[in-house]
């Protein structure tokens, strides 16, 4: 489903492209310093729709956790319970998403503009990170064909996981 955009990518990230045993393709995988970047394409089902999904499972527990996802009946449900959110600072991001971390500062940190900036592009296909539990996940419910879009993507979820382990001390 993505082939030629991930080998593409792979050609400029020394990436390789993973498949499964039977042969499927199951996604672009990016070597960093200490850690594996998995981009993949999800098919729609039944359950769910068809998704970008960028993870990186981090082998170290940081004590960080960060939850960002467009606002929803599910937010506003836990917003009634008292849960509070994390306001970034720029108003547009701040109505379109909820924001959850243990960490307010860090978490204003990890959300810089060009970060903001994406996530509102896809705002309508309810993108979403979470960090935490050793696992950071990037995620759109929608296949990212756009070399250029999926790229930054992917630069973006570099950025965020090169910073978190440079704030081993969080």
């Amino acid at each position: 489903m993505g082939k030629r955009v991930f080998k593409e990518i792979a050609k400029k990230r020394d990436g390789k492209l993973v498949y499964t045993k039977l042969i499927f393709l199951k996604g672009l995988e990016i070597p960093l310093k200490d850690h594996r970047l998995l981009v993949s394409h999800k098919a729609a089902s039944k359950d769910a729709s068809a998704s970008t999904d960028i993870e990186c499972d981090l082998n170290d527990d940081y004590g960080f956790t960060l939850n960002v996802n467009t606002d929803n009946i599910y937010s506003q449900m836990a917003k009634s319970l008292g849960e509070k959110d994390v306001l970034i600072g720029n108003p547009v991001f701040d109505d379109v998403f909820v924001v959850n971390s243990n960490n307010e500062q860090l978490a204003k940190q990890f959300l810089e503009p060009d970060l903001q900036e994406i996530l509102l592009e896809y705002k309508d296909a309810t993108p979403g990170i979470r960090v935490g539990k050793s696992k950071f996940q990037l995620y759109i419910s929608a296949i990212v064909l756009n070399v250029d879009k999926l790229d930054k993507l992917i630069g973006l979820s570099m950025s965020l996981i090169n910073k978190l382990v440079s704030n081993k001390n969080v």
